[in-house]
């Protein structure tokens, strides 16, 4: 998340391939764990925005 830009951690959608690979390099992940963490993003946005 901290390796994400505000503008990116506001609209995730923008995130394309070569922005997850700075973010997974940035914070010592794999590309795969930060698109598991935006698909969690994602649903929690989609879950909350129901209640």
């Amino acid at each position: 998340i901290y390796s994400m830009t505000p503008g990116e951690r506001t609209n995730p959608a923008v995130l394309n391939g070569s922005r997850r690979t700075r973010i997974a390099k940035g914070s010592g992940t794999s590309i795969q764990e930060v698109n598991n963490l935006l698909k969690r993003f994602e649903f929690m946005r989609i879950v909350g925005g129901k209640d």
